[in-house]
């Protein structure tokens, strides 16, 4: 077989100088082409860690404006409800100043109020100083009526203590708790029923309201049985709940 390379006939493919000629060549083909790929792998490898740092650089600064966006985002929501809360007390305020503004002209065309409140003041003074001497002259009356005098006793002269007479209403004495057993009953019981109308009489006169109520069982003065319990309503402040049998002699 014939050699390309020397076209020397030979049985194998090529010879051992040519063979080691093209190895020669090829070894010296792949240590050039190995440096060739080294540089350019070292080439691609530079570029490339540029290429990552640059991303990597980019991909920070991305997420350092995410963040910055995130932030005025909050801060543009947060002024949005400042912003309406103030709008919201703007609107308010004016409401309140416009209805101030419409108290105002209102009360520049009132007359002036000074005069006729001290008008009123006095006619109010006036009337409470008749409604009590009306009810003064009402409860002297009511006294007279029922005769409630104090008999006995004496003032104190030159030093020496007074001693205390006896009351009594309707010509009846009035017995104090240590001498009731002293009495008849029939006295006892004409001194409370004219104590319980004269006390009527005088609240109703006085326009006050007792903390007990006496009712009698026939709803007549002085008819019946009595009973004494709270007063009616619920601003008593009696501390008894449910009536009571008041007791007589």
């Amino acid at each position: 077989m014939e050699c390309k390379n020397c076209e020397l006939r030979q049985r194998q493919y090529y010879c051992a100088i040519c063979l080691k000629n093209h190895l020669r060549d090829f070894r010296l083909q792949t240590h050039h082409f190995s440096s060739d790929r080294d540089e350019h792998v070292a080439r691609a490898f530079r570029a490339f860690k540029s290429i990552e740092s640059s991303h990597l650089q980019t991909r920070a600064e991305i997420a350092r404006a995410n963040r910055s966006l995130e932030q005025l985002v909050d801060g543009l929501a947060k002024v949005r409800r400042d912003c309406e809360s103030k709008r919201d007390r703007l609107r308010t305020l004016r409401e309140a100043l416009a209805q101030r503004r419409r108290t105002l002209n209102a009360a520049r065309l009132l007359p002036p109020q000074s005069q006729t409140l001290t008008k009123e003041s006095q006619e109010l003074s006036v009337l409470s100083q008749t409604i009590a001497r009306a009810r003064s002259g009402l409860v002297q009356e009511l006294v007279e009526v029922f005769h409630v005098v104090e008999v006995g006793g004496r003032p104190a002269v030159g030093g020496r203590p007074g001693a205390k007479g006896e009351w009594t209403i309707g010509g009846l004495v009035l017995p104090v708790p240590g001498d009731v057993r002293r009495y008849p009953p029939d006295h006892i019981n004409a001194v409370i029923t004219d104590t319980i109308h004269f006390l009527g009489l005088l609240t109703f006169y006085l326009g006050i309201k007792l903390p007990f109520e006496v009712s009698w069982s026939c709803r007549k003065l002085g008819v019946g049985m009595p009973w004494i319990g709270a007063g009616q309503g619920g601003e008593s402040w009696a501390k008894c709940v449910s009536s009571c049998h008041l007791p007589y002699f």
